[in-house]
């Protein structure tokens, strides 16, 4: 049994407010120990976009985007969050963590929610196969691949989602190894704990090793709630990872780091959240200080930015320095050596 806690550090006029809806809706849509400092590095400088390719196809009626090798050493799926589409494998930080899981020899495959209108979410509410359309297409997903690829039965599967895909893989992760699939891991980045797993857990049926970042600014998932659940699940001897992300100053170190900008473009981001009064002279937050970065303070703030000419990269920047709910890749180091530990067991 493990538990970790980790505190660190995640044009025109017209067409500009179309890209606000756009862009702010797309990021928006969403539903204990010491702290040590972590000083892990995102790499999206120098991501090379070319080295994560995938195949597209259809599965009943969703998209399908994958990389399978022919020698795969284990299989991560990988679910978006609320307003997403299975291009959330493609965006840049999920590509940090996929770039270092495929270089391990791991398949990745990505779907989509059945649901895709409105708030395009996956189905938490149930852990019943017959009832939860999205649990049947991912299990019938995963029959297919190994009828179809290199996967086998035998083959060690994770799951991996972010926000309202961080639930549901842990909600599906959990089904399909009560279903007997050979689940290894969850990763959950900034999502809830599903309270359909309940009536498993209450079974006394086992939980896969879980891996979860989250972020003690989120306004849209209560982290505190989160950690509740993984203390139970420690109790009941699962393994488990957490990671609860500390705010940080906005600082050129800090902006740079994520890789969205130069340093000319940190200093103009800087100096637009002081002009404006967001941040005080070393950069800490004056935003809603005190508060967690609700739904409606984000878009409050990325209609500000918009309007100054700045960009949705430079939001995403501000609300991960700001331990805000965001995808992050500076636990992919910690995210692929928790999935090594748990790739040899049964």
């Amino acid at each position: 049994m493990s538990w970790t806690v980790k505190v660190g550090f995640s044009r025109r006029r017209l067409l500009n407010a179309v890209y606000a809806v756009v862009w702010i809706s797309s990021l928006l849509c969403t539903s204990t120990g010491f702290a040590e400092e972590s000083n892990a590095v995102s790499r999206l400088e120098a991501l090379d976009e070319s080295s994560v390719t995938f195949k597209t196809t259809i599965f009943r009626g969703r998209n399908v985007l994958s990389n399978i090798p022919d020698k795969s050493r284990a299989l991560v799926y990988l679910f978006h969050g609320s307003g997403g589409s299975v291009k959330f494998v493609q965006r840049n930080h999920t590509q940090v963590v996929a770039d270092a899981l495929l270089s391990k020899g791991y398949a990745l495959v990505a779907s989509e929610s059945k649901l895709r209108t409105g708030k395009k979410r996956w189905d938490n509410k149930s852990a019943d196969p017959e009832t939860n359309v999205d649990i049947k297409d991912m299990l019938a997903l995963h029959e297919h691949l190994i009828a179809n690829t290199a996967i086998t039965e035998d083959t060690p599967v994770y799951t991996m989602g972010m926000s309202n895909g961080g639930g549901f893989s842990g909600l599906f992760g959990y089904v399909a190894s009560a279903n007997g699939v050979p689940v290894h891991g969850i990763a959950n980045y900034m999502g809830p704990v599903p309270f359909a797993s309940k009536s498993l857990f209450d079974r006394g049926v086992p939980f896969p090793p879980y891996f979860v970042v989250l972020g003690e600014q989120d306004g849209l998932v209560i982290s505190a709630n989160v950690v509740k659940a993984v203390e139970k699940l420690t109790r009941a001897n699962t393994s488990t990872e957490l990671h609860l992300v500390s705010e940080r100053a906005v600082t050129t170190e800090a902006l740079m780091e994520l890789g969205y900008t130069t340093p000319q473009g940190a200093g103009k981001l800087m100096e637009f959240l002081r002009k404006e009064g967001h941040i005080d002279v070393d950069g800490n937050r004056l935003f809603h200080s005190g508060d967690v970065l609700k739904r409606k303070y984000l878009r409050e703030l990325g209609q500000e930015m918009l309007a100054a000419g700045l960009s949705r990269p430079d939001l995403n920047a501000v609300v991960i320095v700001w331990a805000g709910h965001h995808m992050r890749s500076d636990y992919v180091d910690q995210q692929v050596a928790f999935f090594e530990q748990h790739l040899t067991e049964n």
